[in-house]
């Protein structure tokens, strides 16, 4: 069988968010509400830890597997983490960090990249706060139910709670949690949206590890070289219309609406070889957030791929043209390819439905030369 690899986007953010997530005791079936102010009041944790797990992602007949081991110690106020991800075909990973600075190499590779933990957790906020906002994002659309007091994982002791959306019509994922009664740590999650399943497993858990501290040093041939995230030439920035006009080098659609202000748009030059960019326009409701409307120009690789959509999105038809969606709690996507551009409307207020996006898009009009 084919094994890919399969890129997570997203949905791995939710992963990496919830691996060292807190649960709470529950012998009994809790409300939503009581679930949620549980993970927030009986958070745990454990000051050591060794943990392997598997993620194994299956979209039809293709599976892709990634195993990531864990070392993880408390030290006061201080947390160091090593984490080391390989998936088949792909290079090994090393992320190394002490709560402080964040080192990344992947093998082979001739530089590794330096993070601020700083400024990534004012960004992520907490683990508590982020199972706290899951939870809370899912609770309108999904029933968050208790399956049993107890249950063994891998011969750990685990709650098992499941979430399942209300409105079955609607594309939405199901999700299954296992959390370590000893410890609060997912020991297994699986989830399912549409034909795409995922689950992630602890396989390997030690308490009480021994743990030289060296372990969180990343020992670098003498040429790599260390590269600072936020010196990086990423080709993002910020540019004017008429900028926009000469990278995309023909008429393009935008919001012309008086509701609609523009505040800024980005570029950011995906490939430069086969001169592939992507413009994203941010536009407010009300002096807040609203939508971002993303143009992006390819050269080569989406003529083959024009009429594909993946397992997570729904087909329609957007201003005449074959389009498709992606309707998750608190994200909307649409997206169509007009006139030799791809197009999407992302939201960025919640709430936002796609038939609302489709009157966006039906709005748009063609910004041209000398306008």
């Amino acid at each position: 069988m084919k094994r890919p690899i399969i890129k997570v986007g997203a949905l791995m953010v939710l992963i990496l968010g919830l691996l060292f997530v807190k649960a709470c005791t529950m012998e009994k079936t809790y409300s939503a509400d009581e679930i949620i102010d549980n993970v927030i009041k009986e958070n745990k944790g454990t000051s050591a830890y060794y943990k392997e797990m598997s993620i194994n992602i299956q979209v039809g007949e293709e599976i892709g597997e990634t195993i990531i081991k864990e070392w993880y110690s408390l030290d006061g106020q201080k947390e160091y983490r090593r984490i080391e991800s390989e998936s088949e075909g792909s290079p090994i990973t090393y992320t190394v960090s002490d709560g402080q600075q964040s080192i990344t190499y992947v093998e082979g590779s001739n530089e590794a990249t330096v993070v601020n933990m700083s400024d990534f957790a004012i960004e992520m906020g907490t683990e508590y706060e982020q199972v706290f906002k899951f939870l809370e994002g899912h609770k309108k659309s999904h029933n968050i139910i208790q399956k049993s007091p107890k249950v063994e994982i891998n011969g750990r002791s685990a709650f098992h709670i499941v979430l399942e959306p209300k409105d079955k019509e609607k594309l939405s994922d199901k999700q299954s949690l296992w959390i370590d009664q000893e410890t609060w740590i997912i020991l297994k999650m699986h989830t399912e949206i549409e034909e795409m399943t995922m689950t992630l497993e602890v396989t390997e858990f030690d308490l009480t590890p021994t743990i030289e501290y060296d372990l969180f040093t990343l020992n670098l041939p003498d040429d790599i070289q260390l590269i600072d995230i936020d010196d990086m030439e990423t080709g993002l920035r910020e540019i004017d219309i008429e900028e926009a006009m000469s990278y995309i080098d023909s008429d393009f659609l935008y919001a012309s609406s008086e509701d609609l202000i523009l505040n800024r748009i980005f570029l950011v030059e995906l490939d430069r070889e086969f001169r592939r960019i992507e413009l994203t326009f941010e536009y407010f409701t009300e002096g807040s957030p609203y939508i971002n409307l993303s143009i992006i120009r390819d050269e080569k690789i989406f003529e083959d791929n024009i009429e594909s959509i993946t397992p997570t999105e729904d087909a329609l038809v957007v201003r005449g043209q074959n389009g498709s969606f992606i309707e998750l709690d608190s994200f909307t996507r649409l997206n169509w390819r007009e006139n030799g551009l791809s197009y999407a409307i992302s939201t960025v207020k919640p709430g936002i439905t796609v038939e609302e996006l489709i009157g966006i898009a039906e709005e748009l009009t063609y910004y041209s030369v000398g306008l």
